[in-house]
């Protein structure tokens, strides 16, 4: 998600360090996501109700390891 072009659209948002995340494929998708806000030192929640994978396992590995990362 993070590519050159958004970036520094999230950069230019002085002041805002919350991100909430939804989406499918959690174990691939948004688990990079959250990572790479996460070393931006963005708060990042995630609505686990409105995530998903093809898995349901795979969904709760990754929501296991988000939280642990400090989503």
């Amino acid at each position: 998600m993070l590519d050159p072009t958004i970036k520094p659209y999230l950069m230019g948002l002085s002041g805002r360090k919350n991100a909430v995340l939804y989406g499918v494929e959690a174990h691939v998708c948004v688990r990079q996501t959250a990572l790479d806000l996460l070393e931006l030192n963005y708060d990042v929640h995630l609505v686990v109700d409105a995530v998903s994978s093809m898995n349901y396992h795979d969904r709760n590995i990754a929501i296991e390891a988000l939280r642990d990362a400090g989503v």
